[in-house]
């Protein structure tokens, strides 16, 4: 059998394409699948604070560069002051 989605061959009784990640209908399955309502889901707004739900973590080395660089200029700012 193959995805619907990717074309990949599936293994027997996969519920989902180890390639694509799409879910597999077999008659069997369809008839237990929970029905989605006819209605058009109306979007949700996302909230404030969505965008910064994502933590990006900077790497050790460029914290350290970063560090390094402040004190450079700023003991040479001493120095030439």
């Amino acid at each position: 059998m193959k995805c619907l989605e990717c074309g990949a061959e599936l293994l027997e009784n996969a519920r989902f394409c180890s390639k694509c990640g799409h879910t597999v209908a077999t008659p069997d399955r369809e008839s237990t699948a929970p029905q989605m309502p006819s209605e058009t889901p109306v979007p949700r707004k996302p909230s404030p604070g969505a965008a910064y739900a994502k933590r990006v973590r900077i790497p050790t080395s460029t914290r350290a560069a970063a560090v390094g660089i402040i004190l450079l200029v700023a003991f040479g700012a001493g120095l030439g002051g």
